[in-house]
């Protein structure tokens, strides 16, 4: 009984470094951030969603478009870090439109999706949401 009060408690990531839990970022409804040129996208926005990220990754794309075509050549206009569903979202988006883009990952693509926790939802909208559609594509 304790080792699945410890498997449970773990799952809620409960030991924080540090002993309190990290504030989010403040993300406008556009996903920048008061860092400029810097967006945040699925999660890290407060909602933990599959849909989401994979529209959010898709939108901040796009949105970034006239910026990137305007880049000097030999610059990477847009650089993608994490490999989870936002990130690769917006890769295939960015690959879709054209833009130059680089993108690192720490640990394995897709690796989130891989640890999901069981039960956890991951394709419903939260209130007031409508995800913007994103044509198919090979990458």
């Amino acid at each position: 009984m304790l080792s699945l009060l410890n498997r449970y408690v773990d799952w809620l990531h409960l030991q924080w470094p540090g002993g309190t839990e990290e504030p989010l970022p403040r993300v406008e409804a556009d996903f920048s951030t008061e860092v400029p040129g810097l967006f945040v996208v699925g999660e890290l926005t407060g909602i933990p969603l599959l849909k989401h990220a994979v529209d959010s990754g898709a939108r901040v794309a796009r949105r970034l478009l006239p910026e990137c075509e305007k880049s000097p050549e030999g610059i990477v206009p847009l650089v993608i870090v994490g490999g989870g569903v936002s990130g690769l979202s917006a890769a295939v988006e960015a690959r879709r439109l054209g833009i130059d883009f680089q993108w690192f990952e720490a640990a394995r693509m897709l690796e989130t999706v891989e640890n999901y926790p069981i039960g956890k939802p991951i394709f419903t909208d939260p209130p007031g949401h409508s995800p913007q559609s994103t044509p198919r594509t090979s990458f």
